[in-house]
C-alpha cells in the first residue's frame, strides 16, 4: 500500500484497526485481522507523516503529526480532515497522542517543545512547555511504558534509565510511541538476560 517507508503505526482501542503514517505523506487504515486496507489513503500532509494515534473513545478520530510542522485530525471512518491543521510548532512534529477523554491532543516536536491543543478547535490550551535541549521523540497518555529519549537513553517506568544507546546507532532506532523497533540490517541488542534496577550488576558475566 504505502509507496515509501512507514514511520508510525498504532492500534485502535478495540484492536480491530491499525493506522500507519509514512514517508509517502499518507495515512492508511488497515483491518488488523485481514491486513486489508480500508478506504483510500488519507492525504493532506505536505511532508513525512511521523506519528499517528487513534482517539481512545472507540476509533472516532485519528491524529497525525508531520514534518510539515502541523498536527491534523481526521475522521477515522471517512478519512476526511476535521477542521484546519493545528499550527504552532516551528519544526517537525515527531509525536502526537490524545488525552484519555479525547479533549486534548499533546504533541512533541523537533523544535524542543511540547504543546497541548484543544482537540475540537485546534487552539493551544497553554503556552508551549519548554526546557528540553533536543528533539522530543515521544509523548503518551499512558504510564509504565518504555521509550527512547533523544539523548539515547531508553527510559522505563518512573523515568528510570534502562539502557544508553551510542549516538552513532540512533539512525537505526525507531520509537513509535511505546515500542522500540530495531530493523534488520542495523545493530541488534540481545536483552534476553538483561537485568535493570537495583540488581543490574547481576547481568554481568566475567571472563
Amino acid at each position: 500500500g504505502h509507496t515509501s517507508g512507514v514511520f508510525s503505526v498504532a492500534f485502535s482501542p478495540d484492536d480491530r484497526l491499525i493506522v500507519s503514517g509514512s514517508l509517502d505523506k499518507t495515512i492508511r487504515v488497515w483491518d488488523a485481522h485481514t491486513g486489508s486496507q480500508l478506504g483510500s489513503p488519507i492525504e493532506g500532509h505536505t511532508n513525512v507523516v511521523w506519528s499517528v494515534a487513534f482517539s481512545p473513545d472507540g476509533s472516532r478520530w485519528i491524529a497525525s503529526g508531520s514534518l510539515d510542522n502541523t498536527i491534523r485530525v481526521w475522521d477515522a471512518h471517512t478519512g476526511s480532515q476535521i477542521g484546519s491543521p493545528f499550527e504552532g510548532h516551528t519544526s517537525g512534529v515527531f509525536s502526537v497522542t490524545f488525552s484519555p477523554d479525547d479533549s486534548w491532543i499533546v504533541s512533541g516536536s523537533r523544535d524542543q517543545t511540547i504543546r497541548v491543543w484543544d482537540a475540537h478547535t485546534g487552539s493551544q490550551i497553554v503556552s508551549p512547555f519548554e526546557g528540553h535541549t533536543d528533539s522530543i521523540c515521544g509523548v503518551d497518555n499512558q504510564r509504565g511504558l518504555v521509550g527512547l529519549s533523544a539523548d539515547g537513553w531508553i527510559i522505563g517506568p518512573e523515568g528510570r534509565l534502562l539502557l544508553w544507546v551510542p549516538s552513532y546507532y540512533h539512525a537505526f532506532l525507531y520509537s513509535p510511541r511505546n515500542t522500540l523497533v530495531i530493523p534488520r540490517g542495523g545493530p541488534e541488542l540481545d536483552l534476553s538476560t538483561m537485568v535493570h534496577g537495583d540488581k543490574w550488576q547481576d547481568c554481568y558475566v566475567g571472563k
